[in-house]
């Protein structure tokens, strides 16, 4: 009776963590590319590691807006703006 039991709870704690994990919200496209160039995972991005994305190391200084060296998510969400109303800009011409 107690191996039933134990099976029991087992099987619904393991239903509920994977519907916990299956709710986890999904990433934003902005989420993904900040992670890989993010590539040491320090929750930033550096100017080394913005010199291979195209385009971010000539606007770095304009988006580190305090000015530390470094990215943060929100401030490399402001470059994600620029070039798309830049090329629209340039398109209109």
């Amino acid at each position: 009776m107690n191996k039933l039991f134990i099976l029991t709870l087992t099987a619904v704690f393991s239903s509920f963590a994977a519907a916990a994990t299956n709710n986890a919200p999904k990433p934003t496209a902005l989420e993904i590319t900040f992670k890989a160039i993010d590539t040491n995972v320090d929750g930033f991005i550096s100017l080394a590691e913005a010199e291979n994305k195209k385009g971010l190391l000539h606007a770095f200084p304009d988006l580190d807006l305090n000015r530390d060296g470094n990215l943060t998510e929100t401030e490399y969400e402001k470059f994600t703006t620029i070039i798309p109303q830049k090329k629209q800009n340039s398109q209109q011409l």
